[in-house]
């Protein structure tokens, strides 16, 4: 609905609060708004992330240097995407000794299985690679 088609309404019949000439506010509005806030949108609303969360089902668990032997990212861009995602609660961190030093390794979710399934992608990941359920 256009500010257009709200002016030519009844106030009256309108559940809207017009804030000014380009922006209109309302409590679905509001609501979304707080959406966006939320761990698991930001998590979800990268299409990098939402492949980390595939890959890591497919192939996980990894270590974070392995992720970044397979994809062409950066180091601290892929703590960066890997930090949401365990904040989101898709993947979880574990750390583990490895060549005397200890080092991350990411595992899927019962959470990150969920929003496969959700996106209906699940199915598919396991055809790709002869898995079981999990």
């Amino acid at each position: 609905m256009t500010n257009v088609e709200v002016s030519k309404k009844k106030e009256s019949d309108l559940p809207i609060l017009l804030l000014n000439a380009s922006r209109i506010c309302n409590p679905v509005t509001e609501v979304l708004k707080k959406k966006e806030m939320d761990p698991k949108f930001k998590a979800v609303s990268s299409e990098f992330r939402r492949f980390l969360i595939g890959f890591l089902y497919v192939y996980g668990p990894l270590f974070e240097s392995d992720i970044r032997g397979n994809v062409k990212i950066n180091s601290s861009a892929l703590a960066y995407h890997l930090k949401i995602l365990v904040e989101a609660g898709f993947l979880r961190n574990e750390f583990v000794g490895r060549e005397g030093k200890k080092f991350s390794k990411y595992h899927i979710t019962e959470e990150g299985v969920k929003f496969l399934d959700f996106l209906g992608a699940k199915k598919e990941l396991e055809r790709l690679t002869h898995k079981t359920a999990r």
